[in-house]
């Protein structure tokens, strides 16, 4: 069974391109989590299909914290995969 995989990224996404166009990996990237809504790689994940949000931090961090995890927890993936995200994760989403 294809892992379902999360890849939080925050910048032009070509870390995020190469885990989508890698074929010979048993993966289905289920969506790209970004910080950033001007970020490239939200185009990129578009044009491959696959869904995209945007959690900004607006000054609350443990607001963000939390919507960050749920936002990811909804797509249900078996691996999340930091590709340039650059932000700290807090403890309890890791």
């Amino acid at each position: 069974m294809r892992k379902r995989v999360v890849i939080l990224a925050s910048g032009s996404g070509s870390l995020a391109q190469a885990i989508i166009d890698a074929s010979d990996l048993d993966i289905q990237v289920v969506a790209v989590v970004t910080d950033n809504p001007k970020a490239q790689v939200l185009d990129r994940a578009k044009k491959a299909g696959v869904n995209t949000s945007v959690i900004e931090l607006t000054g609350d961090r443990e607001l963000w914290n939390e919507q960050l995890f749920n936002q990811v927890d909804q797509y249900r993936p078996d691996l999340v995969v930091s590709a340039g995200f650059m932000k700290i994760l807090a403890a309890n989403f890791v």
